[in-house]
């Protein structure tokens, strides 16, 4: 049933906790092997709905027939692991969204731009976002995932907010560029991550989950940009297109 982490030492996250196998589980008293009927095993239109049940949940999320130890584990992987890489999606997606809100809403009028250099700006981006997850996944069996991760959200952060402060385009280039090199970087190695902890059958509802706040940060991005603009144009002695 369980899956131990790949050839580094992913079980550092947690406290060396690795995950629990089912003859593990039994030996710790919380897996079931009596041979008594389950309640869904018996005959009766209320066990056949049982069954109907459980075959649902094994579907949308997990196999509700692994030991409790395997589910307590599961729901603590989920809960920090699975939560912290779906924030930071949502994170690297809202931002590569701004920049086109930021575009229409006086950045194109304040760094006078024209012509392509909107174009040029997302290449610049993207091919930082290409450049960057190669080395990322190198970096990920030398330093820890907690810290490589970490260090990344943290840099492409700093570079978003030097973004507000250009005053030339060729500046913003180079910003662009930094933060497309970290935002590629991220994702490969939290996929990599969860693919050390989950087993095949559990990473592939995970992942989209991980995908669908793709699709979050886009509906966000629109309300962000019309607050932004209505409610901080002016504060701070900075305009709505820069806090975004």
């Amino acid at each position: 049933m369980g899956e131990t982490p790949h050839s580094w030492n992913l079980s550092n996250l947690y406290e060396g906790e690795k995950r629990p196998s089912f003859s593990e589980a039994v030996q710790d008293g919380s897996g079931d092997s009596s041979n008594s009927p389950k309640p869904w095993e018996q005959p009766g239109f209320k066990a056949k709905a049982h069954r109907t049940w459980r075959s649902i949940q094994q579907y949308i999320w997990d196999d509700p027939d692994k030991p409790a130890i395997e589910k307590k584990f599961l729901l603590k992987l989920d809960f920090f692991l699975l939560t912290y890489t779906c924030l930071g999606y949502f994170c690297k997606n809202l931002d590569q969204q701004n920049i086109n809100n930021a575009y229409v809403s006086g950045m194109k009028q304040a760094l006078h731009m024209g012509g392509s250099q909107l174009t040029y700006l997302s290449n610049v981006f993207t091919a930082g976002y290409v450049v960057g997850p190669l080395p990322a996944v190198i970096l990920a069996t030398k330093i820890r995932p907690s810290i490589l991760v970490s260090s990344l959200e943290i840099l492409w952060a700093v570079f978003t907010l030097c973004c507000a402060s250009v005053k030339t385009v060729p500046q913003l280039y180079a910003m662009r560029f930094l933060i497309g090199l970290c935002e590629g970087a991220f994702f490969p190695v939290i996929i990599y991550v969860i693919s050390s902890w989950y087993t095949k059958n559990e990473r592939g509802k995970r992942v989209t989950l991980i995908y669908s706040t793709a699709t979050m940060a886009g509906m966000f991005s629109g309300y962000l940009q019309a607050a932004a603009y209505r409610n901080l144009n002016g504060v701070g002695g900075r305009e709505g297109w820069q806090w975004l």
